[in-house]
């Protein structure tokens, strides 16, 4: 390989690990109000509902909530939304609470 193709290799390489990296920032501390307005409505059931929060956790790859339905419950719900693909696309949430016991 020439010098010249390594070092369109490494810029390339470069260019692909800074882009993701910008990714997966983005993903932890980027504007996460539509992800978290997503999650409480799948724990209500309908939009506008009054879940309340109480664990909050995101990662590159995805974002996990624990809600509680209402003030008086001790029962967590969790809420783990993703992204289609990995660190683009819209996220995805579903209930990934254990059943109890």
């Amino acid at each position: 390989m020439s010098s010249r193709a390594r070092a369109i290799t490494r810029l390339i390489l470069f260019a692909l690990v800074i882009g993701v990296t910008v990714l997966g920032m983005l993903n932890v501390f980027g504007d996460n109000s539509a992800v978290k307005q997503q999650a409480t409505e799948i724990v209500c059931g309908k939009p506008g509902c009054e879940a309340h929060l109480v664990k909050e956790q995101r990662t590159p790859f995805s974002h996990s909530y624990g809600f509680q339905a209402s003030r008086q419950s001790h029962d967590l719900i969790e809420i783990e939304c993703a992204r289609k693909f990995v660190f683009v696309g819209a996220y995805q949430c579903e209930n990934v609470t254990p059943a109890p016991h």
